[in-house]
């Protein structure tokens, strides 16, 4: 971006960022994407800088898409921050996607009173059972927030009036700046924790991250490391929970613990040595170790944490909108210079012809 404009951040998105900011670490939010293609340059930004902030606070994300698209928004807004390698995360411990479902407020009514009835699977055809995080995960009233990214209908109104309002679940939402006016109501009545209003709403959001993610990672220091992976394994770091969950006869948990640890095995887990499970469990760790030596957070109240080595880069929204601001300004130079040139050009023609 060869330009950068100040930002003037708004109310509503200085309220979005405080209700997201005091998120703690293992709080779970329920993201909702209700856009496409057609409606990506406004709403994705604030995707990518919603998402950037929730892992760097620890906060487990769960994603859920209303309208057929949001499926894919969801898992192109998930694959940019992977790449980014700003984080170390893992799918089903850090978030999970569960797809799209058809239906709008039914579903919406569905995830306020019985999750479960409506979704067995994630995005991957992996049972809810067998996905970590979505243990105790039964209806809204699990979820700590819920984030509502939308263009349209079902969006933060359908949210409001069939599941966030009657269950007092905190709700914002970020969606079209033409949206707006319709959202302004229920954020004045408090029933949405302000809202970020199209394009400008991003940037602000975009910016507030951006200078809250970099002034940690200037204040942080070595002596502050937390291993986030240590403490999301540290159950099964344990010999005991080995000796006691470990069934012989069950080939789908042998299968699942060969992929947990990154390791094959010939013949059942439970054949295996007490030595050899020593030395499992005693490798795994070690290699959890190996992987969060480049983590590190600003401070010890924060559990999420960004790699060191990777250089956080401005939000798309940011730069579009020093593009339109700059636009913005040659149209009105374009249309200054239009009217003087066309006083003078009438002017010189009576002064030719007078009346």
């Amino acid at each position: 971006n060869w330009v950068n404009i100040p930002i003037k951040t708004t109310k509503n998105s200085e309220i979005v960022f405080t209700e997201i900011n005091n998120l703690s670490a293992g709080d779970k939010i329920l993201i909702s994407f209700e856009y496409g293609a057609s409606t990506k340059p406004e709403i994705h930004p604030m995707s990518i800088a919603l998402l950037n902030h929730l892992f760097y606070k620890g906060v487990k994300v769960y994603i859920v898409a209303l309208w057929p698209d949001g499926v894919m928004m969801a898992a192109d807004a998930i694959n940019e921050v992977l790449d980014s390698k700003l984080f170390n995360l893992t799918e089903g411990y850090d978030y999970v996607n569960l797809g799209y479902k058809p239906g709008g407020q039914v579903v919406i009514r569905g995830i306020a009173t019985d999750i479960r009835a409506l979704y067995t699977q994630d995005i991957n055809l992996t049972l809810l059972d067998e996905i970590p995080m979505m243990e105790g995960i039964n209806n809204i009233t699990d979820f700590d927030f819920v984030f509502d990214l939308s263009a349209g209908v079902p969006g933060n109104a359908e949210w409001v009036q069939y599941a966030c309002d009657e269950y007092k679940i905190p709700l914002s939402s970020g969606c079209t700046s033409i949206m707006v006016t319709d959202a302004i109501p229920y954020v004045e009545s408090g029933q949405l924790r302000g809202i970020l209003a199209g394009m400008p709403g991003a940037a602000e959001y975009e910016n507030l991250v951006y200078n809250y993610l970099s002034n940690n990672k200037e204040n942080a220091s070595t002596e502050n490391h937390i291993d986030k992976n240590q403490e999301k394994y540290n159950k099964y770091n344990d010999v005991e929970w080995w000796r006691k969950n470990i069934d012989p006869s069950s080939t789908d948990l042998t299968k699942r613990l060969q992929s947990f640890l990154g390791i094959r095995v010939d013949g059942f887990f439970g054949y295996e040595t007490e030595k050899y499970w020593i030395a499992v469990v005693d490798n795994h760790n070690n290699k959890i170790l190996s992987e969060s030596k480049n983590t590190y957070v600003a401070d010890e109240s924060i559990s999420g944490f960004m790699n060191s080595e990777v250089m956080l880069q401005r939000g798309k929204a940011t730069s579009r909108m020093s593009a339109q601001s700059i636009t913005h300004l040659l149209m009105v130079v374009f249309i200054i210079l239009g009217n003087i040139s066309y006083y003078l050009k009438r002017k010189k023609t009576l002064i030719k012809e007078p009346v």
